[in-house]
């Protein structure tokens, strides 16, 4: 019950059309989202984010910053999307693994996208704190045979 509310399946409270519009657009997301009260509680967490950790239950959820704050490739600029957050700033950036975040995965090195920004929620004192997570070694890979593509043009010319 509480992995399915965690995730969005499981509704506490009667929503307006409107919260169903933007959890139906939430839930859709190919980007893991995960929120957060300001003490580091899981507040929401999408299917997307769920799957792309490895998450089977609410107890497997784990904030980014848990899940890869220990990581030397990544620690750099979680802590510092975490700083921004603590100070009010959003922010981005990106990080390269040996392996996939999900255990269990197919091997590989991975590229991710992290994005962090606090938001209001009416009738609440202190923000929530959104985490975006996404893997880009697609389109890693993708620049990469651009920039090869491109020095066999240079290559060619000279």
């Amino acid at each position: 019950f509480l992995f399915a509310t965690a995730i969005g399946f499981v509704q506490i409270t009667p929503r307006s059309t409107g919260d169903e519009l933007s959890k139906a657009f939430v839930d859709s997301m190919g980007q893991g989202l995960l929120v957060t009260d300001t003490k580091g509680r899981v507040v929401y967490a999408n299917r997307a984010y769920a799957d792309m950790t490895g998450a089977t239950s609410a107890a497997d959820l784990k904030t980014v910053e848990g899940l890869l704050s220990d990581v030397p490739e990544a620690s750099v600029t979680i802590y510092r999307l975490a700083s921004g957050l603590r100070d009010g700033q959003p922010g981005d950036g990106e990080f390269r693994l040996a392996q996939s975040i999900r255990p269990g995965a197919e091997p590989g090195a991975r590229w991710y996208r992290a994005r962090a920004r606090a938001f209001s929620v009416p009738g609440q004192r202190l923000p929530m704190l959104a985490w975006q997570l996404a893997d880009i070694s697609q389109e890693r890979a993708e620049q990469e045979r651009f920039f090869l593509d491109l020095q066999k043009a240079i290559d060619h010319l000279d």
